[in-house]
C-alpha cells in the first residue's frame, strides 16, 4: 500500500494549531493545506471522508469512530510499551462533540458501514464487535466475565465496545449513589484489572488486566459536558478523543457513496507483546514525565496530562487502520493532527461550559439581588407603618422611638423617617435640644400624651432670625403640623390657650440641607433621572433628613426638574442650569 510522505512541517503545524486552534472556526485548525494532506496522506483517510459525506455525516466524528472499532479488532495481549511504568492498552475513547441532532448518531451508523476488519485472507469473514449501552461499573466487568464463574476458565469474550448516545445518560450514572462507574471507566481506558473480588462466588467478577479490548463512544453536546470536564482532577476527560460531527466544507452535492473499505489484520504477525513505537514518541513522552516528575513549573494543563497517550493510542489505530503491525513516523504525525482537532474540539466545549457557567451565575446573582431587593422593601416597609403605628399614639423622641421598632428593621429606621417626611406623613421638631417626631395635622390619631405647654419651651421674641423663612405650625391635642421639613430650630408661645411653634434658624438642619443640596446636585450630574428614594439611599444617616427640602429649593431656584411616573416623582439637573 502507497503512502505519502509526512513532511516535518506537517508535524510542527500539528503543534501550532493545537495551541491556536480555539476561535478559528468550526474546522478547527487554522491551516487548511495540513487538513487537505491528512485527508490526503492516505486512501483509507480519503475513503472515510468520502463516505462520511455521501451519508451527509462530520468526517472526523466518523474516524473517531472508525479508530474506536478498529482498536477493537486488535487482541488485547497486544499492547503500548512501558516508557512510563507499566505495558498500557490500546483501548480508545471517543467522544462525539455537537448538538442535540446534530449527527453523532449519523457519524455511529456511517463508520459501521464505511469500514470493517478482517482476518480472513480473502476478506469475506469480518471481525464481529459486539456494543453494549454504559451500565454500572460492575456491568463493564461482568460483559466480558459474568459472575460465579471458576477462577481458570477464560472470559466470555474478549472485546467489546460501550457506547452511551448521550453524555445525560453517563451522568446520571456517574451521580448514582455509591457509583463505581468513573473510576471503572478510568481503569478500563489502561486496560487494567477490572471488577470486584466480593467473598461469594456467584457475586466475584474479576477481570485481568490486558485480558480484555474495550472501547467507549458517547455523545456529547457542549453545554452538557460537565460530567466529563468535572472529571478533570480524576482524569476523565482527559482519556478521550474529542472529534466535532460538523463539516463546515461539506459540499452542496453529496459524493457517491464509495464501497465499503475492508481492513486486512495481519493476524500471524500479530504477536502477544509490545508494539513497536518511533523514537520521537517516546521522546516526547519521556520529556514530558520528566517535567512533571520534576515539579517544574509550566507544567501542563491538567486536562493534557494523557495527551500523548491518546496521541500513542491514535497512531497506533492509525496503523491498525493501515494493516500494519509497528508504529511508523507518519502514523505519529498524523495522530498530531488528530489531536490537534481533538484540542480545539475539547476547548470550544469548555468555552461552551465556561459561559454556561457563567450565565447561570449571573442569573442567581441577579435573583439573588431581586431577593433581597423584595426583603428590603418589605423591611422598609414594615418600618414605615411601625413608625407610623407609634406616632398615632403621641409625639415621641427620635431614639425612643428608634428602640420601639424590632430589632430586623432598625437599619431601616433613617430612611423610613425621611419617606414619611417627605410624604407629608411625619413632621420632625426639636424639643428641648432632642429631636422629636410626631403626626401631621390632620391626621386621625390616638395620641395620649398631654399638649405642648410654654413651659416646655422658652419662648423667644418674634421677629428673631432676621429675615428668614418662617415655617409656622399649630400643636392642638398633641399633634403639630408642618408646611415643610423643617430646617430650624422650633421654639413655643402660647397664645389664647393654643400652643405656636414658631422657626428660628438652626445651624444642625441647615447644614443638613445644604449637604443634601450638593449631594443631589452630585447624584444628578451622575444619572439622567432619580427618584428621592434614590438619593436617600446614597445620603448619610445625618443629611437625608435635609433631601426634602433641598429639593424644594434645588427645584424653586430652578436648578432641577420634575416628572411624574407612577405613584413616584423623578428628579434631573435642569437643561441650562449651571450644576448641567
Amino acid at each position: 500500500m502507497t503512502h505519502c510522505e509526512v513532511k516535518p512541517a506537517v508535524a510542527e503545524d500539528a503543534y501550532l494549531l493545537d495551541e491556536a486552534g480555539e476561535g478559528q472556526g468550526e474546522a478547527g485548525p487554522s491551516s487548511v493545506d495540513v487538513i487537505e494532506e491528512f485527508w490526503a496522506s492516505r486512501k483509507v483517510l480519503t475513503h472515510v471522508r468520502e463516505f462520511a459525506r455521501a451519508r451527509r455525516a462530520g468526517p472526523w466524528g466518523v474516524l473517531g469512530v472508525i479508530l474506536a472499532r478498529t482498536v477493537a479488532a486488535v487482541p488485547p495481549t497486544v499492547t503500548l510499551p512501558p516508557v512510563v511504568g507499566g505495558r498500557m492498552s490500546l483501548n480508545l475513547f471517543t467522544a462525539l462533540v455537537g448538538p442535540s441532532g446534530g449527527g453523532k448518531g449519523a457519524c455511529e451508523g456511517s463508520a459501521r458501514d464505511a469500514v470493517v476488519c478482517s482476518y480472513d485472507p480473502h476478506g469475506l469473514t469480518m471481525v464481529d464487535i459486539e456494543e453494549f449501552p454504559l451500565g454500572s461499573g460492575e456491568g463493564i466487568a461482568r460483559t466480558f466475565r459474568p459472575a460465579g464463574i471458576d477462577d481458570q476458565e477464560l472470559n466470555s469474550r474478549d472485546r467489546a465496545i460501550f457506547g452511551a448516545p448521550e453524555i445525560d445518560t453517563v451522568a446520571a450514572l456517574f451521580s448514582r449513589s455509591g457509583s463505581t462507574l468513573e473510576g471503572e471507566l478510568r481503569k478500563l481506558y489502561s486496560g487494567e484489572q477490572i471488577g470486584f473480588n466480593n467473598a461469594r462466588k456467584e457475586t466475584r467478577t474479576v477481570v485481568a488486566g490486558h485480558s480484555y479490548r474495550a472501547c467507549f463512544v458517547v455523545g456529547v453536546q457542549p453545554l452538557r459536558a460537565q460530567a466529563l470536564l468535572g472529571g478533570a482532577d480524576g482524569g476523565t476527560p482527559q482519556r478521550f478523543l474529542w472529534m466535532p460531527v460538523t463539516d463546515p466544507d461539506a459540499p452542496d452535492t453529496a459524493p457517491t457513496e464509495p464501497a465499503q473499505w475492508v481492513v486486512r489484520m495481519p493476524r500471524p504477525n500479530w504477536k502477544p507483546g509490545d508494539l513497536v513505537i518511533p523514537d520521537e514518541a517516546r521522546e516526547a513522552i519521556d520529556t514530558a514525565r520528566l517535567v512533571r516528575l520534576r515539579g517544574r513549573d509550566g507544567e501542563p494543563d491538567a486536562l493534557d496530562g494523557h495527551a500523548l497517550l491518546t496521541r500513542v493510542k491514535v497512531a497506533a489505530a492509525l496503523m491498525a487502520l493501515d494493516g500494519r503491525t509497528e508504529v511508523s513516523e507518519e502514523d505519529w504525525y498524523l495522530a498530531g493532527v488528530v489531536m490537534a482537532m481533538s484540542n480545539h474540539t475539547r476547548a470550544r466545549v469548555q468555552a461552551a461550559s465556561r459561559e454556561q457557567v457563567r450565565r447561570a451565575n449571573h442569573a442567581r446573582a441577579l435573583a439573588s439581588a431581586e431577593r433581597d431587593e423584595v426583603i428590603g422593601d418589605r423591611k422598609f416597609q414594615r418600618a414605615c407603618d411601625r413608625i407610623l403605628y407609634w406616632l398615632d399614639k403621641g409625639s415621641l423622641p427620635r431614639s425612643e422611638l428608634h428602640r420601639k421598632l424590632k430589632v430586623d428593621i432598625r437599619d431601616n429606621f433613617g430612611p423610613a423617617i425621611a419617606e414619611l417626611m417627605e410624604r407629608g406623613d411625619v413632621v420632625e421638631l426639636e424639643t428641648d435640644g432632642k429631636t422629636v417626631y410626631a403626626r401631621k395635622q390632620g391626621h386621625e390619631g390616638h395620641d395620649t400624651e398631654k399638649p405642648m405647654s410654654s413651659s416646655d419651651n422658652k419662648c423667644v421674641p418674634e421677629g428673631h432670625g432676621g429675615g428668614t423663612r418662617d415655617t409656622t405650625a399649630v400643636a392642638v391635642q398633641g399633634h403639630v403640623s408642618l408646611h415643610s421639613v423643617p430646617t430650624e430650630t422650633p421654639v413655643t408661645s402660647t397664645e389664647g390657650g393654643v400652643s405656636r411653634v414658631s422657626r428660628v434658624p438652626g445651624p444642625v438642619h441647615g447644614a443638613a440641607v445644604e449637604r443634601a443640596r450638593g449631594k443631589a446636585i452630585q447624584l444628578l450630574s451622575a444619572h439622567d433621572e432619580m427618584s428621592a428614594r434614590e438619593m436617600r439611599r446614597n445620603l448619610s444617616r445625618e443629611t437625608r433628613p435635609g433631601l426634602a427640602a433641598a429639593l424644594e429649593s434645588l427645584a424653586t431656584e430652578g436648578m432641577i426638574a420634575t416628572r411624574p411616573e407612577g405613584d413616584r416623582t423623578l428628579y434631573r439637573l435642569a437643561s441650562g442650569s449651571g450644576a448641567a
